[in-house]
C-alpha cells in the first residue's frame, strides 16, 4: 500500500507503516535490523494522525455495519454447511508445493503458468472442502479452511504478478531470456547531494509527500521540524 500523505492511504482513515507501506525508505527492499526504527518513526506518525482523524470522524452508519456482520456470519454458515469430500489440509500442502516450484526463487514462464493452472483448480476443490468439526468452540477446522480460503487468493495475486513481471526483482531472479536484468528505477532518498561528490545524511524525522507535476507523480523527501 502506498501512503499519499502521514502515512494515510488513498482510503481516508487507512494507514500504512512498515513492510506493508510503500515509501522507499530502504529502497525496493527492506533492511531486517532497521524494521524496528521504521516502525518506531513511522508507527508514531501514524498513530498521531489517526488520533486525528477520529477526532474527525463522525457517527458510524449501524444499518451498514450489521448488513456487513448479517453477510459474514452467513459465509461462515455455508462454509460450516459445506458439502464435498476435499480436505482442506491437502489443499493447503498442494498449494505450497506449487508455489514453491512456480514462484520461488528462480522462475521461468512455463513453471509459473502451471503453478497459476493448479491454483485455478485449488480454487474450485476449495468449494468442496468439508468441514468434519461442528463446534462453535475454538474450532481450528473452521479456522484452518478460511485461511485457506484467504491464501489461496493471495497465492493467485502472487503468480500472476510474478508471471507479468517481465524482470528479475530483489531476491527473485527469471531465468528467460530477456528477464534476467532487473530494470533500474530512481527510487526516492533521503539524502541531498552536495559539492565535490559528497553526501549528506541530515539527521531527524523524514516524511514522504506525493506531489503531482506535469511529468507525473513523483515522491520527495522532505525532513520535518528544523533544518
Amino acid at each position: 500500500m502506498k501512503p499519499i500523505q502521514q502515512c494515510e492511504t488513498r482510503i481516508k482513515g487507512l494507514f500504512a507503516v512498515g513492510e506493508c507501506s510503500s515509501v522507499g525508505l530502504h529502497g525496493a527492499n527492506r533492511l531486517g535490523s532497521n524494521s524496528l526504527a521504521e516502525l518506531v518513526v513511522f508507527g508514531r506518525l501514524a498513530g498521531e494522525q489517526a488520533m486525528q482523524r477520529a477526532a474527525q470522524a463522525g457517527e458510524a452508519n449501524g444499518a451498514a455495519l450489521d448488513a456487513q456482520a448479517a453477510d459474514v456470519e452467513q459465509r461462515l454458515k455455508d462454509l460450516v454447511n459445506q458439502e464435498g469430500n476435499e480436505n482442506w489440509a491437502k489443499i493447503r500442502d498442494e498449494m505450497g508445493l506449487s508455489m514453491e516450484e512456480g514462484c520461488g526463487i528462480y522462475r521461468t514462464p512455463e513453471l509459473m503458468q502451471k503453478t497459476i493452472d493448479k491454483l485455478a483448480e485449488l480454487q474450485e476443490r476449495f468449494k468442496r472442502v468439508r468441514i468434519t468439526d461442528n463446534s462453535s468452540v475454538f474450532n481450528t477446522d473452521l479456522l484452518y479452511t478460511i485461511e485457506l480460503g484467504h491464501g489461496l487468493n493471495v497465492a493467485e495475486c502472487m503468480a500472476h504478478s510474478a508471471i507479468a513481471r517481465k524482470e528479475s526483482r530483489g531476491a527473485h531472479q527469471r531465468l528467460d531470456e530477456g528477464c534476467t536484468e532487473t530494470r533500474r528505477r530512481q527510487l526516492p532518498q533521503a539524502h541531498s547531494r552536495l559539492p565535490r561528490g559528497r553526501w549528506h545524511y541530515p539527521s531527524g524525522i523524514w516524511r514522504c509527500e506525493d506531489h503531482h507535476a506535469a511529468a507525473g507523480k513523483t515522491c520527495l523527501w522532505r525532513r520535518s521540524g528544523r533544518g
